[in-house]
């Protein structure tokens, strides 16, 4: 009897530490603050940028050596995934969210896009989570059933969410059409955010 297994779910999340200058990039952040107007999208409250592109903000050095390192870390990502591989996956746009107390992101996905992520310049503790939902609810079924009490697979196939606390310095990388939201910042200090976008390169 021939037996074949088809994977029909592809779901990793990423978090990586990165060596960049904070303070500096803070300052560079609050400048395009300044000269952009904010735009709304899924956040409420707070300031979110236009979007930004990586020719578009060559007057920021440690702006371009962040979205660089992303770039590195987006090239070993794609790797993890067994889908048909593309010449690359490049970062399209990206923008900046600056959340002060009480401001939050609603549930969304981001489409037209291939990986997305989050990059925390300025967050407090209480600052506020980043939440990936599970949309096919497995936790109403009895999937847990075939795990024993001790396996690290039932507390997975049972959750409804996930969630990782900001901190400077953290990128959390994710498959775009994860459905996701931010917590309220509960923290008294305002967060600051880089969000981006990814699409698949073929030509």
């Amino acid at each position: 009897m021939q037996v074949e297994y088809t994977p029909i779910s592809e779901e990793a999340l990423l978090c990586a530490e990165l060596p960049i200058d904070n303070n500096r990039l803070y300052n560079e952040c609050c400048h395009i603050k300044d000269t952009h107007e904010g735009v709304v999208h899924s956040n409420v409250g707070g300031y979110q940028s236009p979007a930004l592109f990586r020719e578009t903000v060559t007057d920021y050095p440690v702006l371009c050596e962040l979205i660089d390192s992303i770039q590195n870390i987006i090239d070993t990502y794609v790797n993890k995934f067994t889908y048909r591989s593309p010449r690359g996956v490049k970062i399209g746009n990206f923008w900046l969210n600056f959340n002060d107390q009480y401001n939050t992101n609603d549930y969304h996905t981001h489409p037209h896009s291939v990986f997305s992520g989050a990059y925390y310049i300025k967050a407090s503790p209480n600052a506020g989570t980043i939440n990936f939902h599970r949309t096919h609810l497995v936790a109403d079924t009895e999937w847990g059933y075939f795990f024993d009490g001790s396996s690290a697979h039932k507390e997975l196939i049972n959750m409804y969410s996930h969630r990782i606390e900001p901190s400077p310095g953290k990128l959390v990388l994710f498959p775009s059409y994860y459905p996701h939201s931010v917590s309220p910042n509960m923290s008294g200090d305002m967060r600051l955010s880089l969000s981006f976008n990814s699409q698949a390169v073929f030509s």
